[in-house]
């Protein structure tokens, strides 16, 4: 290319730039997007849940534009605050609509539900762990006190500034302190097995070391000779009570099924988090399903679906997995559930079955004295027995 043509290339690449400056800002646009930050649609309007917006701006090559001048409505209404700055709080439940513009040119619009905070009563459920005798060695006796008091802050913990549509389930667990008649706990909330070798995840040898699921959450510890880290079962109504959202009712409270969750003790001995897994399983036990893979449908309305990616949604936005039913993710602080799962946990608390309902109480003061409540029962195995139903 000789001197006098990339003279005249370079003109006209210029004078094509300076054009495409003067052309009108709604012939440069290509992208003109709207979202909130963390993605989520659902805020509860109680006046400290805060949800952010963000802009994206980009012109036909790709480039990002400046946002500064871009305004944000709600309803109609001009929001004075920069987009960057504004977090929309509110006390009034309902739909709320927010659009951004820029020189007359409007984004996508977002439509964020507010809905009303409810009250839950705490109520907390008794639990026994049954753990082998040949792995006393293997736990130090404080551990699942210790695992007692953390599910006991992370079940009802809140951060309303980061998750704007998360909820305090009010449930609390405490290690039960009486066993059943001709039975013995190692220290509170703490049974042991004998049983030589090892067994199936609900296998009938767990009948013999069962107590009444009515009156205590069980918890068994051993090798399963599964490739899993925990499992719970699946929980079930009253009979004759209504459904919900995939819950159902059994036809007959014949208690003819394992109820409870397992935990893996090679995982458990291995990982100083795995009150992770129990927490986890619990969400199981009382209504809850997986967020994943993208063709699963957990029934909870304002949750996000994850692929096989521990952090990446369905459609492909990169989402911390903070969510207790979340994909992948070990991040001590900052788990939560949303405010649809919560109320599903609450349905099976109100009307479930097999779920230790007998030995919960309701904390009636601050410095949280309970009713007294009698031993758990013993459960006889049955002449027959049917499969567990489970998650994991």
């Amino acid at each position: 290319m000789d001197f006098l043509t990339r003279c005249i290339l370079s003109v006209l690449i210029f004078t094509c730039l300076a054009c495409s400056e003067d052309l009108p800002l709604s012939d440069r646009i290509d992208v003109f997007e709207l979202e909130t930050i963390g993605k989520t649609r659902y805020t509860i309007a109680n006046g400290k849940s805060e949800l952010g917006f963000q802009v994206v701006l980009k012109d036909k090559e790709g480039n990002y534009i400046p946002t500064e001048n871009v305004v944000l409505k709600k309803d109609g209404g001009i929001v004075e605050e920069p987009i960057d700055i504004y977090k929309f709080k509110t006390t009034g439940p309902r739909l709320y609509q927010f659009q951004a513009e820029l020189e007359g040119i409007r984004s996508n619009i977002i439509q964020v539900n507010a809905r009303t905070q409810k009250e839950y009563k705490e109520i907390e459920f008794p639990v026994v762990f049954h753990i082998p005798e040949n792995d006393l060695g293997d736990y130090p006796l404080d551990i699942f006190s210790n695992w007692i008091d953390i599910l006991n802050e992370r079940f009802n913990q809140l951060d309303h500034k980061r998750f704007p549509n998360s909820e305090s389930a009010n449930i609390r667990f405490r290690l039960i302190d009486k066993a059943p008649a001709g039975k013995e706990l190692l220290t509170t909330g703490v049974s042991t097995y004998s049983r030589n070798g090892s067994g199936g995840v609900f296998g009938d040898w767990m009948w013999d070391y069962y107590w009444h699921p009515n009156d205590v959450i069980n918890i068994w510890i051993g090798d399963f000779n599964e490739d899993l880290a925990g499992a719970a079962t699946s929980p079930r109504l009253r009979p004759g009570e209504q459904s919900f959202n995939g819950i159902t009712p059994t036809l007959t409270d014949t208690l003819d099924r394992l109820r409870g969750i397992i935990l893996q003790s090679s995982y458990v001995k291995a990982d100083p988090l795995s009150f992770v897994l129990l927490e986890h399983e619990l969400g199981h036990f009382f209504g809850l399903s997986h967020l994943w893979p993208c063709s699963s449908d957990d029934k909870a309305e304002d949750t996000f679906q994850y692929s096989e990616e521990a952090s990446m949604t369905c459609d492909q936005g990169l989402i911390s997995p903070f969510n207790f039913l979340g994909r992948g993710g070990r991040i001590y602080d900052h788990y939560h559930f949303t405010y649809s799962q919560v109320e599903r946990m609450r349905y099976v608390v109100d009307y479930g079955l097999w779920i230790g309902q007998n030995g919960a109480t309701e904390i009636r003061s601050l410095n949280n004295e309970l009713k007294t409540t009698s031993p758990p029962r013993i459960v006889s195995k049955p002449s027959k027995t049917r499969p567990a139903f489970f998650v994991h």
